[in-house]
């Protein structure tokens, strides 16, 4: 009786503590074990007091351990003294396979059997090369290819890691008159190693000129598709970062005179308002009067309306506006393996 009523009168002072004691989570529990423990003959030193767990801490103090830890680094100092240190990769600490991604693959027969989804599982493991493209009617588009080209006598380049890069940039074979690049390397390696920085600053430079692009192999291929023409209205749904709507627009002045321009237009349109500014923010650099920019939920997008030369109103054409639309929809993203690690 003497006992329940400690307890009762410990845990009452501890849930409603007196104007002047204030009681954490955490020291309530640690005051209860604490109590219980005391009770049970056990010592109050199993107690950690950060806690309140039961965690047997010994008898060491704080300072005692710290020591002790700082001795044990000592040693091992000491003991890999001259010895190379071990370089962290990303190849040596992640493991890029996943049984269960590849039972999913395996149930949706993509591949046609085993061999093909251990070829597209490679694929995935391996680094996603650079490309660019360089406007086919820059003015500086000579210049541009002759330095690229000029790349080639200086390969092979020595990475930090000891790799070496023996494929220098080369134009992608099956681009329309060869204004894609590839790099030979992955934009990893391009933004971060020293022998590469050349090349790098020369990218940014020219991209911000609109003289190059960056784009992925894999994004010039819808385009190229459509087969645009100079009087083509084009709509690109999902439009956002603008990569392929930038090409869209290259392919529309593709054929432009001083005396004759396009008469087409690009609406390039992005349901996100974040990623429309981002749209902007990019496009902004290609003044090129025949993009319009848009916000709206393309599910929904509304008819443009036009004049009607019989009556002189404004009327919706019911029967569509658009030669061409692009939507490139969001979609799994699990290609984008290669370009995330």
């Amino acid at each position: 009786n003497n006992e329940k009523s400690s307890f009762w009168r410990l845990f009452m002072g501890l849930r409603f503590p007196g104007r002047h004691t204030l009681l954490s989570r955490f020291s309530i529990t640690f005051n209860l074990e604490h109590w219980l423990l005391t009770r049970s003959g056990f010592s109050s030193s199993c107690i950690n007091t950060n806690t309140g767990s039961s965690r047997t801490m010994g008898n060491k103090s704080k300072t005692q351990r710290y020591h002790n830890h700082r001795k044990k680094r000592r040693r091992i100092n000491r003991e890999n003294a001259g010895k190379p240190a071990e370089r962290i990769t990303y190849d040596t600490c992640v493991v890029e396979s996943n049984k269960l991604f590849k039972e999913y693959y395996q149930a949706q027969q993509i591949a046609e059997n085993d061999v093909d989804l251990e070829k597209m599982l490679t694929a995935f493991r391996d680094d996603l090369p650079s490309t660019i493209r360089v406007q086919g009617r820059g003015p500086f588009y000579e210049k541009i290819t002759e330095y690229f080209e000029g790349l080639a006598k200086e390969y092979p380049k020595t990475l930090s890691n000891g790799d070496v890069l023996t494929e220098p940039p080369s134009r992608v074979p099956w681009y329309p008159n060869g204004v894609a690049w590839r790099l030979g390397t992955d934009r990893v390696k391009l933004r971060k190693e020293a022998v590469l920085k050349d090349i790098h600053r020369f990218i940014v430079r020219e991209a911000k000129t609109e003289n190059v692009t960056r784009q992925e192999e894999v994004s010039m291929i819808p385009p190229l598709l459509l087969d645009i023409k100079p009087h083509h209205k084009i709509l690109d749904c999902c439009a956002s970062p603008g990569s392929k709507t930038s090409q869209m627009l290259e392919i529309l002045h593709s054929s432009d005179t001083d005396t004759k321009k396009a008469s087409g237009f690009v609406v390039a349109n992005d349901a996100d308002p974040k990623r429309a500014y981002m749209l902007h923010h990019q496009l902004k650099r290609f003044t090129s009067p025949n993009l319009f920019i848009t916000c709206q939920d393309a599910q929904f997008f509304p008819l443009i309306s036009s004049v009607n030369e019989e009556t002189g109103e404004v009327e919706p054409k019911a029967d569509g506006v658009f030669d061409r639309i692009l939507a490139d929809v969001p979609c799994s993203g699990d290609g984008t393996l290669r370009k995330n690690k």
